[in-house]
C-alpha cells in the first residue's frame, strides 16, 4: 500500500505494506514450518498470510526493494537444510482468534425460524 498526498511529502508516503499468502510461496513440509517460525508474529495462521511493512528508507521504491529482499532472505533461510528447528514449538498466542458461537435457532420466535 502506498499513499501519496499530491505535492506534499509526508512520512506516510514512504511506508510500504507487503501481504503474501504463504501457500503461494511454494514451501512444503519442514521448510514451511521453518518459514512460519522465522516470520513470527508477522504470520497470521487464520488467514495463512504474511504481513510486513517498511518505512526506513526515504522513498517507497527503496522500501519496496527492502521488503522484497527481506522476503527472499526468509524464503532462502527456510529452504536451508542445516537446521529445521524441529524442537521449537509453533506458538500462535499472539493470534487472538476465537470462533464465533452460532446462535441457536430454537431461541428465535417461531415466525423467524421458517
Amino acid at each position: 500500500r502506498s499513499i501519496t498526498m499530491g505535492e506534499r511529502h509526508l512520512p506516510s508516503d514512504r511506508k510500504v505494506l507487503l501481504r503474501v499468502q504463504v501457500a503461494q510461496l511454494g514451501l512444503k513440509g519442514p521448510a514451511l514450518r521453518k518459514f512460519v517460525l522465522l516470520a513470527g508474529s508477522r504470520y497470521n495462521p487464520v488467514t495463512d498470510e504474511l504481513k510486513m511493512s517498511e518505512s526506513r528508507e526515504p522513498s517507497s521504491l527503496l522500501n519496496k526493494r527492502r521488503l522484497a529482499d527481506t522476503l527472499n532472505a526468509l524464503i532462502a533461510e527456510a529452504n536451508k537444510k542445516d537446521d529445521s528447528f524441529a524442537d521449537v514449538p509453533l506458538d500462535f498466542k499472539y493470534c487472538d482468534y476465537k470462533p464465533k458461537a452460532k446462535f441457536p435457532l430454537a431461541w428465535l420466535p417461531k415466525t423467524q425460524q421458517n
